[in-house]
């Protein structure tokens, strides 16, 4: 008959409707809450019972004895008792207005503490029986109460809970069926939304599309290519004017001992070419001439002597000013270029058209997710979470 009734109460339950089921688990908290609380008030009574119980063992009847050792023995392992029954009361305290959790914890280290407790007073206890009965018999049967009470109040904390879980497991499937009812809906809207910024980005691609091909961007990307023609260009002169100097630094280094100029030949050694471009008078040449002469006082190896002299007469006036004209009208051609493309606003337009299309495409990417997580909130299985829910607040 038993198993009969089992069945039926599970067929039952598994016909619930969603607003009884909702309705079941709301009772079922309500009752949860008020035996917690009803239970918290039982562990606070056990805890007041202990306490009364403590103040008739402080001055308990004992049994006759002769031996004032017995009984100072007796007494001073019953005051030790007294003692940690005390402390552990007072450790006891169940906090007000604590959440489920706390609670739980509570009374897992209470537990911890009556373990603790009993190692420490287990021989006072037997120690204090040989004297004392009922007083020190009747503060154990509180305690052990006490242990029951927040033992049971454990439990029930842990089932209300569960039935938290259940309420909050209940309230997202409430809302799942909620978001299903209205996910045509909002995809609709969504597409909508979608088409809207498809059509947006397909403008803005066209706008950019006449930017890129405008005569102005035409111009642009012209003195782009010029400007970097021109930088090519100057960066061969620099290069062919280290290359005339690279094969005389260590003649040079030597000559600036001897040197009456040694300032001039020293930056030449170290930075050829910028001193050069500032050398307007070609002073270098009078020291390229007195280089020659002095070749022989310098110490250099004959088969260098002969190369560095070949790179000495490789050196003219000539050159030198060719290289630097050239350079300083390159120079001159490059700034102009660079002036023209900063006042140029077409290269902007088209960074910010293509920033635009960006912003836009991110849109679309997001409602492209937004519908696919509806579509996806729309296959979920009602019944099997409903099922769920009821296996677990029945089972």
């Amino acid at each position: 008959m038993k198993l009969l009734n089992w069945l039926f109460k599970r067929k039952k339950t598994r016909e619930l409707g969603l607003e009884e089921l909702r309705q079941k688990i709301k009772e079922k908290q309500e009752q949860s809450t008020k035996q917690l609380g009803e239970q918290i008030k039982q562990v606070k009574q056990a805890r007041e019972e202990v306490r009364e119980a403590l103040k008739d063992l402080k001055n308990p009847k004992l049994a006759d004895e002769k031996d004032e050792k017995v009984i100072q023995r007796v007494l001073s392992n019953k005051n030790a008792y007294v003692m940690h029954t005390q402390n552990l009361i007072e450790s006891l305290e169940v906090p007000s207005e604590a959440k489920i959790s706390e609670l739980i914890e509570f009374c897992k280290n209470s537990e911890e503490k009556f373990e603790e407790y009993s190692k420490k007073t287990m021989k006072n206890f037997q120690t204090a029986q040989y004297l004392i009965g009922e007083e020190l018999v009747n503060t154990a049967k509180k305690l052990h109460l006490l242990s029951k009470e927040i033992q049971q109040l454990e439990k029930n904390s842990k089932e209300a809970e569960r039935i938290i879980r259940l309420s909050e497991k209940m309230k997202n499937l409430l809302d799942k069926i909620k978001a299903k009812e209205t996910a045509d809906k909002k995809i609709n809207n969504e597409k909508t939304s979608l088409k809207n910024q498809e059509n947006a980005k397909k403008e803005l691609e066209e706008s950019l599309k006449k930017l890129e091909e405008s005569k102005e961007f035409e111009e642009y990307n012209k003195k782009i290519l010029e400007k970097e023609k021109k930088e090519k260009e100057v960066q061969r002169i620099n290069t062919q004017i280290t290359n005339l100097f690279s094969p005389l630094t260590k003649a040079m280094k030597k000559y600036a001992k001897i040197a009456l100029e040694p300032e001039l030949v020293e930056k030449y050694v170290e930075k050829p070419l910028q001193t050069l471009i500032k050398d307007k008078d070609l002073e270098i040449m009078k020291i390229l001439k007195k280089l020659d002469k002095n070749l022989e006082k310098l110490d250099i190896k004959k088969e260098k002597l002969q190369k560095t002299r070949q790179a000495i007469n490789n050196i003219n006036e000539e050159k030198l000013t060719n290289l630097q004209t050239n350079r300083q009208y390159l120079k001159s051609k490059l700034e102009l270029i660079k002036e023209e493309l900063s006042k140029s606003t077409i290269q902007k337009k088209i960074d910010e058209k293509k920033k635009e299309i960006e912003a836009v495409e991110a849109r679309i990417a997001e409602i492209k997710r937004k519908i696919n997580e509806i579509q996806q909130e729309k296959k979920i299985d009602i019944e099997e979470e409903k099922k769920e829910i009821e296996n677990e607040l029945f089972g």
